[in-house]
């Protein structure tokens, strides 16, 4: 079979090592590329376009939102899902309802909610990227 690519854009190493396991342990087969910074992530995204980001939403100076904005209006990449990753604030709430602009497909709270993430990654995915 061939594996999905995942693209994480998250500025944390730890964070990013902590979802690249938490997939890994969680049995979704795919391959996993990170970038530390917008600009590269968009850089990737372009270049390779994944079948799905996770895209960090506290990135430095609102460059989340310049991400799905560019995502969103770009040719190539406007149908790729995004899993916006943010702060607990919003816990309990559909954050499309207070957030202006583009939107990701779902939402997982940070500290990552590693059942959420796991669930919405399948169901992205689709469920035979999934370890028996």
């Amino acid at each position: 079979m061939n594996r999905k690519l995942v693209l994480c854009i998250e500025e944390s190493p730890e964070e990013i090592e902590l979802i690249r396991r938490i997939l890994d342990h969680g049995g979704v087969r795919c391959r996993f590329k990170a970038a530390l910074s917008a600009t590269d992530g968009l850089e990737t995204a372009r270049k390779q376009k994944p079948d799905l980001i996770l895209l960090d939403f506290h990135l430095r100076a609102g460059e989340a939102w310049e991400v799905m904005e560019q995502i969103r209006s770009d040719t190539k990449l406007w149908d790729v899902p995004v899993i916006g990753m943010m702060a607990r604030s919003f816990a309990g709430e559909d954050p499309r309802g207070r957030l202006e602009g583009p939107h990701a497909d779902e939402y997982v709270m940070k500290p990552v909610d590693v059942d959420a993430l796991l669930k919405a990654v399948t169901r992205i995915l689709g469920g035979e990227n999934r370890k028996k």
